[in-house]
Formats: structure tokens, C-alpha cells, sequence
């Protein structure tokens, strides 16, 4: 009759089939597609599209992601110029540009000389993101500060030690007529008067903030990220909080778990019985006394003896398997969790095994001699002695009911052992 539905393969048993289904239905017929969407099955309000044995997810405009867990990430273009970093924002992006560009897609040059002051006259020019302070005679230097002399001169005139002209611990050295300072990490400027600021290339990512320091700068991180330049983020899905085999998406700053059917919570922590009965069923899950066992989405059955399928609806034929004694036994008869083996004549044990000797009451009559025969209807077979016939020898060869002649309406009786009476 094909009782199992959706591609599921019957098993025959006594009086009862078994179904076993195809992967995403259950059911005693298979007439079950097991849900696969859960609450948390799609993220950023995506909506669950159940299939069999799987589902899946249709995202809202702007994500993507087999869970919708991703947002289109408008820096994929590449859209900042000239070295700019991308920080990607929900349908938008910014970029942050490095020294000497600016515009939304760092695209232009910053117009230098116009941030510069060069001194005594001195006139600036820039080509791309360098700039040069052109000094007037007898001025030198990076801002035409620097007058033309030796170190000794110029602390002379200063009224400083040699030691003192170039400040931070900045050293004076004489070329040609004129002098320059070479400044320590982390200074510049003429006389090593000014402080390099470490943060002013934008070297922190994902909206870090920079704190500068002499010759060097810190990157504090927002939550989530991590590196030297906070560029990368940090995966809150590595010590696998997700429980009951939960899918684990590594967020921003935290995770979210896709839970599977059957279990829910932050973590999917929260296991449901499945082994209750379904809605509006008394019935239990496994039939025949069959013990349920809770699992994770699910639940298996612990079939007593003689019973299988997944839910014990099967009754194992025990005869099956043949258990009785081919030349021993009649037939095999079918019991409840058991069998029993009809056993020929003078044979005997559970699976009529063993052969019972009929010779030793000692059948045969008359001297005859007895010899075990299972074909026979007795189990055994008596050679007669000369005058004698019959099953047992008890006849004599010759007599008969005609011979024996009863009288007065008696009648003549012919037993299967022992002489004719009437």
C-alpha cells in the first residue's frame, strides 16, 4: 500500500511497517518536514525560508550572508585616493586622508603654503604634498630662520652655549657658511622646537583614537578591534560560546549564536523536550513500551526486545531468522517477543535439537526390534521377527477379524499394539 510519504522506504514486520525517511522528515508515515527555521535563524530582521533538511535566508536590502550577518561594505570599491583609509558606515563610507590630501575621497592636495609661514621674506612653493620655504641671501633653514653662520657664531650672538642652540636635546652642526640642527625622534622644526605629531597621518583604524607621543603614538581601540592600528577585529566567536552545536557569527563587539530546532537562549543553553508529546497529542513519541531519550533537536527511542523503527512501531518476527531445527522441527510459531518450535515426533529442545530415543520403552512387541526413523509418523520403526506383523509385531502373520469369528453380534478390534479382540 506504500504507506511511507515524502521518498521514505518501508520496512515490513508482523502486522506493522517501519518508514525510514529521507533526511528533514520524521513521522511514523514520514509525513513530517522537520522546521528548520528558528527565531535566530537570520539576522538584521532577514526572514527564514524553510526547505528540506536546510533552509534558508532572504536578506534586506543593503545585507548579505547565508544568516544576513553581513552588511554591503561600501570601502569594497575602494573608493579613498592618494593612500586614504576606508571606514565603511551603514550605506555610506568616510575617508581618512593622510598628510597633504583632503576632499570626500582624499582627492585633492592640501594647499601647503597657505599653512606655512616662512620667515624673513622667504616664499614658499609646493609640488604635490612637499613644500620648500625659498630663503632670501643669508637666510637658511626650513622656515628661512636660520642666519647664515657657524653654530659658535650664532651662540655667540645668542648668548648661548653651543650645546643650547638647538633645543630637545637637538645637535648643532656647521655646513658651509650656515648651520642646522639634527633633532631627536619625535622633534623638527629649525632648532628642534617643534614636536612631530605621530597622529596627524591617521594611522588608527576603525575609528580608534590616536594619543601622541615623542617619536612614537598609541592607538586606542573602540571594542571589538584590536592591532597597533586597531585593524583588526577582534573574533568574540573563538571560544565557541555558542552550546548545543550552535552556529557562532562574530560580530562587532560581540556574537550572536544561530540556534539549531530544538534549543534557544543567548547561547542556545536552553535544550526543549522534545520527548513531550506534540501539541494537542497524548501519545507518546515511541509506541510498545519504548523508552524516549532527550536529545539536541530531537530525541531516539529505546526499543524493548523484539520491537524497531524509530519510534519501536515495528514487531520483529523472531522466526525469521530460523531459529528451530531444520530435520527436528515442523514449523516455527510466531509469539511476543519470542517463538516457539513445534518439533517432530521424538525429537525435542527449544529449537528441536535433540532427538529422544522412542526405543527404550521398548515398542516392539513379540521379540521385534526397534529402530529410531524420523520419517516415520511413530519416530521409530520395529523389524518383526517371522509370525509377527503389524506397527508394534503384536499381530500374528495370517490372523484376522475373518479368522477370529466373534460371536453373538460381538465385533472384531484391531489395536495398534496387542492381539485382535472382539
Amino acid at each position: 500500500s506504500q504507506p511511507c510519504r515524502n521518498g521514505g522506504t518501508c520496512h515490513d514486520y508482523v502486522n506493522s511497517f517501519v518508514c525510514r525517511c529521507r533526511p528533514g522528515f520524521n513521522g511514523i508515515q514520514c509525513e513530517n518536514n522537520i522546521r528548520e527555521c528558528t527565531e535566530r535563524s537570520c539576522l538584521n530582521n532577514g526572514t527564514c525560508i524553510d526547505g528540506i533538511n536546510t533552509f534558508f535566508c532572504r536578506c534586506r536590502d543593503g545585507f548579505y550572508g547565508h544568516f544576513c550577518e553581513y552588511e554591503h561594505n561600501e570601502c569594497d570599491s575602494q573608493p579613498c585616493m592618494n593612500g586614504g583609509t576606508c571606514t565603511d558606515g551603514l550605506g555610506t563610507y568616510r575617508c581618512s586622508c593622510p598628510v597633504g590630501f583632503n576632499g570626500q575621497n582624499c582627492q585633492n592636495y592640501v594647499d601647503l603654503c597657505s599653512q606655512i609661514k616662512c620667515k624673513n621674506d622667504g616664499s614658499c612653493s609646493q609640488i604635490a604634498t612637499s613644500w620648500t620655504c625659498h630663503c632670501q641671501i643669508g637666510w637658511a633653514g626650513l622656515y628661512c630662520d636660520v642666519p647664515n653662520m657657524s653654530c659658535e657664531d650664532y651662540a655667540a650672538r645668542s648668548g648661548l652655549e653651543v650645546k643650547s642652540v638647538c633645543k630637545n636635546a637637538g645637535r648643532c652642526v656647521s655646513v658651509g657658511n650656515s648651520h642646522e640642527c639634527e633633532c631627536q625622534p619625535g622633534y623638527t622644526g629649525s632648532y628642534c622646537e617643534e614636536m612631530v605629531d605621530e597622529c596627524q597621518s591617521n594611522p588608527c583604524r576603525n575609528g580608534a583614537t590616536c594619543k601622541d607621543y615623542q617619536g612614537t603614538y598609541e592607538c586606542m581601540c573602540k571594542p571589538g578591534f584590536q592591532g597597533v592600528n586597531c585593524e583588526y577585529d577582534v573574533d568574540e566567536c573563538h571560544s565557541r560560546p555558542c552550546l548545543n552545536r550552535g552556529t557562532c557569527i562574530n560580530l562587532i563587539n560581540h556574537f550572536t549564536c544561530i540556534c539549531p530546532p530544538g534549543t534557544h537562549g543567548v547561547q542556545c543553553e536552553m535544550n526543549d523536550d522534545d520527548c513531550a508529546p506534540s501539541a494537542g497529542s497524548s501519545e507518546p513519541r515511541c509506541r510498545n513500551g519504548g523508552q524516549c531519550i532527550d536529545g539536541v533537536g530531537g530525541y531516539t527511542c529505546s526499543c524493548p526486545a523484539g520491537f524497531v523503527g524509530e519510534h519501536c512501531e515495528g514487531d520483529l518476527n523472531e522466526c525469521l531468522s530460523g531459529p528451530c531445527n531444520s530435520l527436528g522441527s515442523l514449523d516455527c510459531i510466531e509469539l511476543d517477543n519470542n517463538y516457539r518450535c513445534h518439533c517432530r515426533l521424538g525429537f525435542t529442545g527449544r529449537h528441536c535439537e535433540s532427538m529422544v530415543d522412542l526405543c527404550v520403552s521398548k515398542p516392539c512387541r513379540n521379540g521385534g526390534v526397534c529402530s529410531m526413523n524420523s520419517s516415520s509418523m511413530h519416530g521409530y520403526t520395529c523389524f518383526c521377527p517371522p509370525g509377527f506383523t503389524g506397527f508394534s509385531c503384536s499381530e500374528v502373520e495370517g490372523y484376522n477379524c475373518a479368522e477370529l469369528r466373534c460371536q453373538n453380534g460381538g465385533q472384531c478390534m484391531k489395536p495398534n499394539t496387542g492381539p485382535l479382540y472382539c
